[in-house]
């Protein structure tokens, strides 16, 4: 998860009786969040992430109240907090990277029976869940077989149920550097255990597309096979790229350097009508505001 960083929004929210059914955002930040600002909807979705379980990205709902202030709510909000066993009087603070994407850092309760304030506030623990072994390549996920001690082995046997609810579609995160942006034949590589799992290599020469569902804009990109070698030995690997059409993409969002791509796999479309398409949001890297 990236480092928390004085240039994104930020908030931070103490959990008081009713946090399990929704947890509202303060109208201050909500009023500077733009996706929040013009959005007609009722219901936007977030995606949160959390320093412990920085691979699995937690997809919760945004509900607008009567009074327009916006909260996270919904089943997977309530799975959220169960899954990572939050308590009142523990606090998490938010940080918004763009487009409702929110790295999250919880802390245990400030107060203690017998000592008020404790000299420091420790880092929440909690069991972290199994994502396989590409890093950007979140789907359902497991709570870990064996805790560290017992607490956590009975938090993780409680929180089960939560831990096996689909958080988010197969997606994964790329931080656009050089090659990505380079104005002659830009691409993006997709990681290869995420091509793997998902059967792309098949569809190797095809036209895919990619999505923003909040300016209801698409892109048709070219999947294209590329083999490289990978090691000393000689080995080759095949890779498939996003050429054709990416920069088109590029250019459309005004990608730069450091900022992250998070895509992820339309299953209803793959499934149902055959069609590969990714919702893409984007991470706006803060030393470029």
């Amino acid at each position: 998860m990236a480092a928390l960083t004085s240039h994104n929004l930020h908030f931070f929210k103490v959990l008081m009786p009713g946090y399990d059914n929704n947890l509202m955002i303060p109208v201050v930040v909500s009023n500077k969040l733009k996706e929040l600002m013009v959005s007609k909807m009722e219901k936007e979705t977030a995606l949160l992430r959390t320093r412990k379980s920085k691979d699995v990205l937690w997809k919760v709902e945004v509900s607008r109240s009567d009074d327009g202030t916006w909260c996270f709510s919904g089943d997977h909000w309530r799975d959220f907090v169960s899954f990572h066993d939050l308590n009142i009087y523990e606090f998490l603070v938010f940080e918004h990277t763009g487009d409702l994407l929110f790295n999250v850092c919880m802390y245990d309760s400030p107060y203690t029976s017998t000592s008020g304030f404790p000299p420091s506030i420790g880092e929440k623990e909690f069991p972290s869940p199994t994502c396989g072994e590409n890093r950007h390549h979140v789907q359902e996920h497991e709570p870990r077989s064996e805790a560290v001690n017992g607490n956590l082995q009975s938090r993780s046997r409680r929180n089960n149920n939560a831990s096996k609810n689909f958080t988010c579609s197969p997606c994964f995160t790329t931080i656009m550097a050089e090659s990505n942006l380079v104005p002659s034949m830009p691409y993006l590589n997709i990681p290869q255990p995420f091509t793997r799992s998902n059967n792309l290599e098949e569809h190797g020469g095809s036209t895919i597309t990619l999505r923003d569902r909040r300016q209801r804009k698409t892109w048709s990109v070219k999947l294209q096979k590329s083999r490289a070698r990978r090691d000393s030995h000689s080995d080759v690997r095949t890779r498939m790229l996003l050429r054709d059409g990416w920069s088109e993409f590029a250019m459309s969002n005004d990608l730069k350097l450091g900022d992250t791509c998070l895509m992820e796999l339309d299953q209803t479309a793959r499934t149902k009508e055959g069609r590969i398409i990714f919702d893409v949001r984007i991470s706006r890297n803060a030393g470029n505001n």
